[in-house]
């Protein structure tokens, strides 16, 4: 056995024993593909040019923190880089009007609407088709509709955790939306993490028009690794 051929048979061993996502060949690492929030604050906070493809992120805030809107300007950066973006929508919030404000042309989206809590264990087959036959796709998975979210964790985080390893080697990534921090036993099924925490409201002409939110970075939970930054998210756009 040659050494190339002796390297991937260890690689394997190893990943069958330790999981598919515990050893990724750096070459691997260096094709993911970037993209962009649409905040270049959140940007920065990430450390790279914006989210990196093949990850989960999970984006977690209550209503009014800007956790919609956030997704809206990300569904509308991979629709910039002729991505696919398909919208799981479990608690039926997805608001055409406000997606085209943040620049997301709804013709181009395939939007799964769920009608059924336990709905989330059929759309599995559907996320798992995508990463392996719609390369370079932005999948949104909205639960949060809180009282509706308290019945679907259970069925969603096992979902994510046996997609987690086909995303490796892909250039798909998945964004979960949460109303609230997951436990730290469910925490463990996410890349990164982002909180949003609105800390007060933006007004314009005397109106609601915003919010001036923390977001909080978490990546690394064993070694409490934080960071924090803060961003305006402007319904209706940023004034001139």
């Amino acid at each position: 056995m040659d050494r190339k051929s002796h390297f991937q048979q260890t690689l394997w061993d190893l990943q069958r024993k330790l999981g598919q996502r515990a050893l990724v060949p750096l070459s691997q690492l260096a094709q993911r593909g970037y993209l962009s929030t649409g905040f270049p604050e959140i940007d920065e906070l990430l450390g790279v040019q914006g989210i990196t493809m093949g990850n989960v992120i999970a984006v977690v805030g209550m209503p009014s923190s800007g956790v919609t809107s956030f997704s809206y300007s990300v569904m509308a950066e991979a629709q910039a880089q002729n991505r696919n973006v398909i919208a799981i929508d479990l608690g039926q919030t997805f608001d055409a009007s406000s997606a085209i404000q943040w620049g997301v042309v709804p013709e181009y989206i395939l939007l799964v609407r769920s009608y059924e809590v336990h709905d989330a264990v059929k759309y599995a087959d559907v996320v798992r088709t995508v990463i392996q036959q719609l390369p370079q796709t932005l999948i949104v998975i909205n639960a949060t509709d809180i009282e509706r979210n308290r019945a679907l964790l259970p069925d969603l985080l096992p979902i994510l955790f046996k997609l987690r390893g086909q995303l490796t080697k892909s250039d798909c990534a998945i964004l979960v939306l949460l109303p609230h921090m997951p436990s730290h036993t469910l925490q463990a099924e996410f890349d990164t993490m982002l909180h949003f925490q609105r800390i007060s409201w933006l007004t314009r002409y005397g109106d609601i028009d915003g919010y001036h939110s923390t977001v909080t970075l978490q990546k690394d939970r064993a070694l409490n690794d934080e960071r924090v930054t803060a961003v305006d998210i402007w319904l209706k756009g940023e004034p001139m």
